[in-house]
Parts: C-alpha cells; structure tokens; sequence
C-alpha cells in the first residue's frame, strides 16, 4: 500500500498513485492507482475475493470508478464488463532491454519516471504501461485490452527469450514482496490497523491540510499517543506502537503466518505473514509485538531481545528488523543496480 488517496492530491500530469480507496466502509483490499490526464482517474485492480468486496463497498457508498475486476464479479458501475483489461508485468534487471524492443516508446528514466504512466504500444497494440513494482525490481505493469492480451504477452515473451525471461505466478510475487518489505493488505495489514499503529503514517497528508477519511481519528490518535498493548497469549497481542517487525530466521523453515514470536522466552506476538526470501536465502515473516509487563514498545525493547519463531512445537532463532536490509534505499526499481 503506497498511499491512502483522497481529495486534495496533486500530482504532475501522468504521474500515479497507487494505494487504497478510502470509503465510508473501509478500504477493503482495494488497491486503486490514480494517474492524471487532464484529470484524475481511477482504476481499481483486484483478485477475486478483495475485488468483489471493494465493489460492493464502492457502490454501497454511491462512488463508481472504472475497474479491473474478474468477470464473475457482480454487475454494476465497477464490473469488469465497463474495463475488460488484463495486465503483463515484467520486471528484472533487464526489463527495460526486453520492453524497449516492442514498446514504441522511450523508457529511459528521463523520459518514462518511476512512478508515472503512459499509453504506448506494444508490437502495434495499445496499453497503458506504469512504471511501479511491488517485487523490488525494475519494471513496468502492461494494462491491456482484453482483445490484445495474447499478442502482447507473445511479443514480451518472444523478446525476453534471450534475456532469460520466464513466467511467475503470485507465489513469487509474495516471496519478493516479503523480501522487499512491501505490506501485503489482506495478510500484513488489516481493517483493525491504523496507519500509525502500522507504521504507515507516511501514507497519509496528516502534515498537511487536506481533509480525507479518517482523518480526525487518526489526529486524535496520534495526539493522545498509541496505548500499550495487552499481550495476549493466543491472539500474539494486540497492534502496538512500532511498525510490523521484520525477522529472518537463521534457519530454513517452512512457516506460513500465525507462528508465535518470542523474546527472552516469552511470547510477545504472532506472525502475520511469513515466506522464504531467496536474495537474503532465509525464511521471512512479519508480525506485531507487545511487552508482556504491559509497557508500551519502544526502539530498545525491539532491539534489545533474544528472538525466536516457534513452528510446530520447535523454536528457531530468529534475528529482528524493523525494515528489510533487502535493498534498503530503494534503488532497484529506480534501475539502479
């Protein structure tokens, strides 16, 4: 999730923001990128349970947008029947070099910036190509009519053959997700976390003056300041004050969520979401702390303790992060490598 948009965003023409639309009832797992013409539009691109919710959400709320959404979602003002697109994202090293052969565009960083958007075409058909990743590496998502998907996809191919390129599924995408350290909505993040409490704070204007939803309680909790949390055994605790810790375990274990996290044998909290991360060549997971003397978390509490992820009966030593040391300034999707 990069941002939580609403009114008052200003952005140079064709640039993007992607994040979640904030209705009465929520985001609900819908991701929206927001990329300027001569205004704003938005497109919001789903899986199939997120997707349904999010439409049900939206028309609940009397707002309608243009979506990417499964065919066998409901019909209405954000079915997919309005915006029948598919998307191809390549990226890796070489995205640029596989793309610039069937794209008729220049993608250099000067003329096609992070972050931004444009129509283009790709071996004669028209997409809409934006240059943002949520696996860490160069590259560019292809949104493509439905009608042109195959012809598309063959040309990326055709030109990627010599470069190596091949086809992964979503199980990659989490891996270098949770290798990168983006939050994945549905796993990492829940309705019940505030941006503070997440450490997402960034994601929200509350330094400026633009009104969004949620935003005299988010004011309210940050002026009060986060309450400790109770550490609860069986729930792993409750959201606390410091950003979703990272630990990589110094051991090849399978783990998948829901593992208890100890700390100078105590457990202070459950994994949200865990993977293996083939760069760090260590299994990864996320998850919440507390202090079980019901003192709030600060920086030495996370820094100073003996960790430990427990699967299956079985602790593994675990070493704790409170951002991924996988690229950690962010130059691998600027092409910087």
């Amino acid at each position: 999730m990069r941002k939580h948009i609403g009114p008052g965003w200003s952005r140079a023409v064709g640039s993007v923001l992607e994040g979640s639309r904030e209705t009465s009832c929520g985001p609900r797992g819908c991701s929206c990128r927001k990329g300027t013409q001569s205004n704003w539009s938005f497109r919001a691109v789903a899986d199939a349970g997120p997707g349904q919710e999010a439409s049900r959400c939206l028309r609940a709320s009397g707002q309608t947008l243009s979506c990417s959404l499964p065919p066998h979602c409901p019909p209405g003002p954000t079915s997919a029947q309005k915006a029948p697109l598919a998307h191809t994202d390549p990226h890796c090293p070489c995205s640029r070099a596989i793309l610039q052969e069937v794209v008729d565009s220049d993608l250099s960083d000067e003329a096609f910036p992070f972050s931004t958007h444009q129509l283009v075409r790709v071996a004669g058909h028209l997409v809409r190509a934006i240059r943002l990743s949520f696996v860490g590496e160069l590259g560019w998502e292809l949104h493509i009519p439905r009608a042109s998907c195959v012809p598309v996809y063959r040309a990326v191919m055709t030109a990627g053959a010599k470069h190596g390129l091949v086809n992964a599924g979503y199980r990659a995408i989490d891996s270098l997700s949770i290798e990168k350290g983006y939050r994945h909505w549905h796993a990492d993040l829940r309705p019940d976390d505030s941006p503070l409490e997440a450490g997402l704070a960034f994601t929200c204007k509350l330094k400026s003056t633009v009104p969004f939803l949620g935003r005299e309680a988010l004011e309210k909790q940050r002026d009060a300041g986060l309450p400790p949390a109770p550490c609860v055994p069986h729930r792993g605790g409750l959201p606390v004050l410091l950003p979703t810790v990272f630990m990589a375990s110094f051991r090849k274990v399978p783990m998948f969520g829901l593992e208890a996290i100890w700390r100078n044998g105590q457990v202070v909290g459950h994994v949200r979401r865990a993977g293996f991360g083939f760069t760090l060549d260590k299994t990864i997971a996320y998850g919440y702390i507390c202090d079980p003397s019901g003192g709030q978390v600060s920086l030495d509490f996370v820094k100073s303790g003996d960790y430990a992820l427990e699967r299956m009966g079985v602790t593994y030593a675990a070493q704790v992060h409170l951002k991924s040391p996988f690229d950690p300034d962010n130059k691998r999707v600027k092409g910087i490598y």
